[in-house]
């Protein structure tokens, strides 16, 4: 689970690889493979990034997400904010594993 205990180094590493696709005009594609829950703290995280991403007219994406988050997004009406991928293997693109 992505948690409070992971949210300094994910929001600094989250915040680093949305700057360098803003500069690099990249997508950011992030690998959430054997993540099964997040908590609150850690979505406000990636929706945040996806307003910078936006804004900046980028596009961002989640690879490899379960079903048992992609339900929990689907519960709080969240799955239609993200954009979703199978993998995370393109080759213009600013990945990072989560």
């Amino acid at each position: 689970m992505l948690g409070e205990a992971n949210l300094p180094e994910l929001n600094s590493g989250l915040v680093g690889v949305v700057r360098q696709a803003v500069a690099t005009k990249k997508e950011v594609i992030i690998d959430l493979r054997g993540v099964q829950l997040m908590t609150s703290s850690v979505i406000g995280q990636f929706l945040m990034a996806n307003r910078m991403t936006k804004e900046a007219s980028i596009d961002l994406r989640l690879a490899n997400v379960g079903e048992e988050l992609r339900d929990a997004l689907r519960s709080i009406r969240l799955l239609n904010t993200f954009r979703f991928c199978d993998d995370d293997s393109t080759g213009e693109s600013n990945a990072v594993s989560a």
